[in-house]
C-alpha cells in the first residue's frame, strides 16, 4: 500500500514536470532517421498487383512498370515533429522547406524482389514526421508557359497535357493519377484517376472509317493545373484544381483535344460483339461545348447536345455515349456511367512487418516461444513469423515495426513482453512509437520491461515508447526498455513519458546493465527506485546499475528526474 500512495502523490507533481521538461526539450523529435532512401509503395486502385502491364484495352493506367516516375510532396520538411497550424507557422521551416516534386522511380527495393517507388535523392526519412503527403503520376518537371500561379512557396503546377502533337494528330490530357495519405508505413499508397473520361461510340450516320479521330471542344480553355498546400483550420490538405480562362482568351490556354481510337473494344462482358470506341480524357467538371465528327457523307457534323445530355465529369468516372443522325440531326445518346477502375481501397502485397496490436500479439506469442529460447522453428510457422520480418542468408532475422502501436491492451505475465532479444536478431522500429504500456506488479522471470533482456548479438534500433508505466515490489531489474542488457546493441531509441516506481534497481534503459553498447537515445520521464551507490549521477533514471558496457554519452539524452526511494 506504501507504494501506491507514493505513486499517487508523486503524480501530480510529476504532469507538472513533464509538461515542464517536454516544454525545454530542444530538438528531440528529429531523430536520426536509418539511413535509407525515401521509398514507398503504390497501386492503382481498382487493379490486381501485377508489374509488368501497363494499361488496359483503352491504353490508360492501370499499373505501374519498372522506371515509371511520380512526383512526391510532403506537407512538412523531413524530421520536424507534427502539430497544428499555430505550432507550425509559414515562417518556420518544417513549413517552408518541405518535399517539393520530388521525383521517385518505380524499382525493385534493394534486398528484395519487390517494386518500389524510390528517391535518388532523400535519405534518412522519418515518414511519420512529413505529415499529409501527395504523389501524382506521371512526373513532369515543366513550368506553366506564363506565370500565371501564385510567386509562394505553396502553390504548385501540374503538368497535364500530352504533348506529343504529331503522334496524337492534336493536344490530349494525361491520365493523371493522384493519392494523398496522412499515417502510413509505406504500403498501400492507392492512386486514383484524378480526370474523367468520356466514351464515344458511332451509331447510325457515322463509320469508323470516315474518323481516325474526333475533336472534343470544351466550353472553357485550359492552362494547367496545381495542387496548394494549406491548412484547413488545423487539419493539413492538398487541393488539386485544374486552372481555365475563358473560351475568347486568344493569348492561352487550349480547348479543342483529340480522342483516341481504340478497335474491337466491349463496353462490358455482356456484350457480344466488340466495337471501336473513341475515349478522351477531360478535367472534371469541365463542359464539352460540341463534339466534331464526320459522317458517313464526308461531312463535318457538330454534335451540340453533349450539355443537355452528359452528367457533370466527375474524376474516376467513365460516360460512354453514342453518336448517331437522327435524319439530318447529330443526337447524343448518353449510357450508363460506370467507375473507372473500382473506386475504392485495395490491398497490396505488405512488407514483412508489425503494423497492429493484434500483429505485435501475435508476433511476441510466436517469438517468444521458438526464438527467444532457441527452439527448432516448424515450416509453418516459419512462414508465420516471415510475415513479420526477413530470414537472412545469414541465418538472422530482421523484424520490422511498419505503424505505431496502442499497448493498453497487451498484458505480459512474466514481466516482459520480449522474453529475450538473443544473438542474430534485430528489432527495428521505423522510429514508430509503442505506447501506453503498463507493466503491473508480476513475478518476472528476469525483471521487468519491454524486453526481459538483450543477450550478445541482439540489436534494438529506431524504437520509441511514450507513456510507459512500470511499478514492480519485485526484487529484480527493472527497465521501460529492458529489464537487462548483457550484450548487443541498442541504437537510436527514445522514451518519452515514463513513470517508473520500483522497489528495485530501475532505470528507463535498463534496470542493470553488464555488456552491450547503447548509442544515440534519449530518455524522458521520472524514476522512483533505490540508488546504486556506484552509480555515476549522469546515468541516474537511465540504468539502475552498471558493471560493464558502453553507453556513448556525448550522444546521449538524459531528461529523467530520478527520486530515490527511501
Amino acid at each position: 500500500m506504501r507504494t501506491d500512495i507514493k505513486y499517487i502523490s508523486i503524480t501530480g507533481v510529476l504532469l507538472l514536470i513533464l509538461l515542464t521538461a517536454c516544454s525545454e526539450e530542444s530538438g528531440w523529435e528529429n531523430i536520426v532517421g536509418t539511413n535509407k532512401y525515401l521509398q514507398i509503395e503504390g497501386e492503382i486502385a481498382g487493379t490486381d498487383v501485377v508489374t509488368k502491364v501497363t494499361g488496359d484495352d483503352l491504353g490508360t493506367n492501370i499499373r505501374f512498370t519498372e522506371g515509371d516516375q511520380i512526383g512526391f510532396y510532403s506537407f512538412h520538411k523531413n524530421k520536424c515533429a507534427g502539430g497544428t497550424q499555430s505550432s507550425h507557422p509559414d515562417s518556420e521551416t518544417c513549413d517552408k522547406e518541405y518535399l517539393k516534386n520530388e521525383p521517385l522511380s518505380y524499382s525493385i527495393s534493394s534486398g528484395t524482389s519487390k517494386f518500389v517507388f524510390i528517391s535518388e535523392n532523400v535519405q534518412n526519412v522519418i515518414m511519420n514526421t512529413l505529415g499529409l503527403t501527395f504523389a501524382y503520376y506521371p512526373y513532369s518537371d515543366a513550368k506553366p508557359t506564363d506565370n500565371y500561379l501564385p510567386a509562394d512557396d505553396h502553390t504548385h503546377y501540374i503538368h497535364i497535357f500530352n504533348e506529343d502533337y504529331e503522334k496524337n494528330g492534336g493536344y490530349q490530357i494525361e491520365d493523371i493519377l493522384t493519392a494523398t495519405k496522412r499515417q502510413y508505413s509505406d504500403v498501400n499508397y492507392t492512386f486514383g484517376h484524378q480526370f474523367s473520361m468520356v466514351l464515344i461510340f458511332l451509331g447510325k450516320g457515322f463509320t469508323p472509317e470516315k474518323n481516325k479521330a474526333l475533336t472534343i471542344h470544351l466550353t472553357e480553355k485550359v492552362i494547367g493545373a496545381h495542387i496548394t498546400r494549406k491548412w484547413n483550420g488545423n487539419a493539413e490538405q492538398f487541393t488539386f484544381t485544374v486552372d481555365k480562362v475563358p473560351i475568347d482568351n486568344e493569348t492561352t490556354g487550349l480547348s479543342a483535344f483529340k480522342t483516341r481510337k481504340i478497335e474491337n473494344y466491349k463496353l462490358s462482358e455482356t456484350e457480344k460483339e466488340s466495337r471501336t470506341v473513341y475515349p478522351v480524357i477531360l478535367p472534371s467538371g469541365m463542359e464539352i461545348d460540341y463534339i466534331e465528327a464526320t459522317d458517313v457523307n464526308g461531312n463535318i457534323q457538330k454534335i451540340r447536345s453533349v450539355k443537355e445530355t452528359l452528367l457533370e465529369l466527375k474524376p474516376g468516372w467513365k460516360y460512354p455515349m453514342t453518336i448517331r443522325m437522327d435524319g439530318i440531326v447529330p443526337t447524343v445518346y448518353p449510357h450508363e456511367i460506370e467507375p473507372w477502375g473500382e473506386p475504392t481501397k485495395i490491398e497490396v502485397d505488405k512488407l514483412p512487418g508489425i503494423y497492429t496490436p493484434d500483429d505485435f500479439e501475435k508476433w511476441l506469442a510466436l517469438y517468444n516461444t521458438y526464438i527467444a529460447d532457441k527452439k527448432d522453428i516448424p515450416e509453418e510457422k516459419q512462414d508465420s513469423l516471415e510475415k513479420y520480418g526477413d530470414y537472412t542468408e545469414q541465418k538472422k532475422w530482421i523484424f520490422y515495426l511498419r505503424d505505431s502501436i496502442d499497448c493498453s491492451k497487451i498484458e505480459s505475465t512474466s514481466g516482459a513482453l520480449i522474453k529475450r532479444l538473443v544473438e542474430g536478431v534485430t528489432l527495428d522500429g521505423g522510429n514508430h512509437i509503442l505506447k501506453n504500456l503498463d507493466l503491473k506488479d508480476s513475478e518476472p522471470e528476469q525483471g521487468m520491461g519491454l524486453i526481459g533482456e538483450i543477450t550478445d548479438g541482439g540489436y534494438l534500433q529506431n524504437l520509441r515508447m511514450e507513456f510507459v508505466t512500470v511499478r514492480s515490489s519485485s526484487d529484480k531489474p527493472s527497465g521501460c526498455i529492458a529489464a537487462k542488457i548483457s550484450g548487443g546493441q541498442i541504437t537510436n531509441c527514445t522514451v518519452r513519458q515514463a513513470i517508473m516506481i520500483c522497489e528495485s534497481t530501475s532505470g528507463v534503459l535498463a534496470g542493470e546493465m553488464t555488456n552491450g553498447s547503447v548509442d544515440n537515445c534519449k530518455f524522458h520521464g521520472m524514476v522512483q527506485a533505490p540508488v546504486n551507490p556506484l552509480l555515476k549521477e549522469e546515468y541516474k533514471g537511465i540504468v539502475g546499475k552498471i558493471d560493464a558496457g558502453t553507453i556513448i554519452d556525448n550522444n546521449l539524452t538524459n531528461h529523467v528526474i530520478f527520486i530515490e526511494a527511501e
